[in-house]
């Protein structure tokens, strides 16, 4: 079914499709048809695809890596109000990852992924509110979660994690 609606442009469907071949399931795993119907999906609007596709592009999954797609892809998906989306963004803000860096982008994108109730953004925040700069704080630290090392990559790391 999702490849018949998907051949016939059905957002919905290239978005579905794109994460089953990117899961492997029902089909076998596959990247780079995972990322063409993400970008089917995406050039049409899909909020979703569009986080999904700068998570490629940021990776290199799929597709040729690239912070600027990266960045393109994920700036779309923010402003469509995908808060894992506006996480991202923050991260790439904060790191100057296709971007430039500015921090209050950074806190800002982040405010908004918070406040749709995004655990990951809203413990940034907390960090960010702590003084952790683009590198987060010292290695051997300990972090607010009482752990020690990066919180703020290990947060970026966690949440741009392709599902």
């Amino acid at each position: 079914y999702f490849l018949l609606a998907a051949e016939q442009g059905v957002i919905e469907a290239q978005y579905e499709l794109g994460l089953l071949y990117q899961l492997g399931l029902d089909v076998g795993k596959n990247f780079q048809k995972a990322a063409d119907y993400m970008r089917k999906a995406a050039e049409q609007g899909h909020a979703e695809a569009q986080g999904v596709l700068g998570t490629m592009y940021y990776k290199g999954v799929g597709v040729q890596q690239s912070d600027t797609e990266a960045a393109k892809w994920t700036q779309m998906s923010a402003d469509q109000g995908v808060a894992a989306a506006q996480y991202n963004l923050a991260g790439f803000l904060l790191n100057g990852i296709g971007l430039p860096m500015n921090r209050e982008k950074a806190i800002e994108a982040c405010a908004e992924a918070a406040k749709g109730g995004y655990k990951p953004a809203q413990m940034m925040l907390i960090e960010l509110s702590r003084g952790a700069g683009p590198k987060g704080r010292q290695e051997g630290e300990t972090t607010v979660d009482g752990t020690s090392g990066n919180a703020i990559e290990a947060l970026w790391n966690q949440a741009s994690d392709i599902r």
